[in-house]
């Protein structure tokens, strides 16, 4: 997972969702032996409301004074009780159904269209991950942005995701 956002309404349309981003989370993950290794990287705007927005600033829009301020300390450690509920489960079950499930209701990138730029500029929508290595699975768009079927499967380690702008290119 390479970034997650929040969704908040936008209160002059509620039926449009304008997207912000706040937060991003990297995870580097390899299985060696019988052992997974994981590096996971998290970086979020608590307390900042530049240049997007922050967790409080949402808090204080959309809650007014029903809530006290994000404090750093609770949100690690929050963060940090979810993951470990979340890696012990890994753990027992692997990436199961359940888990996989549990993953898609807050992805934000499902069914998002994206150009990829190696595949000269074919739109495509994004399906999910693969089950096997978590590639990232896009389905071919053709006319009226009707599925051709055909199916890329896209490695991070070759490929940049640039979500926001709706983009895969190669890395260089």
């Amino acid at each position: 997972v390479d970034a997650n956002f929040l969704d908040a309404l936008d209160p002059e349309n509620a039926d449009k969702k304008r997207y912000s981003k706040i937060c991003g989370i990297l995870v580097n993950s390899h299985f060696s032996g019988d052992e997974y290794i994981s590096v996971v990287g998290i970086g979020i705007n608590a307390t900042n409301a530049s240049p997007t927005t922050s967790l409080n600033a949402l808090a204080a829009r959309f809650l007014g004074d029903k809530t006290a301020p994000v404090t750093l300390e609770k949100l690690l450690a929050r963060i940090l009780t979810t993951f470990e509920d979340l890696y012990t489960r890994f753990l027992r079950t692997g990436f199961d159904r359940t888990f996989e499930d549990l993953y898609y209701q807050d992805w934000l990138h499902m069914h998002q269209t994206v150009t990829l730029e190696e595949e000269g500029g074919a739109r495509a929508r994004i399906k999910g991950i693969t089950r096997d290595y978590g590639l990232l699975l896009a389905e071919e768009l053709g006319w009226n942005d009707r599925p051709t079927g055909r199916v890329w499967q896209l490695q991070s380690d070759s490929n940049s995701f640039d979500f926001l702008r709706g983009l895969v290119r190669r890395k260089v």
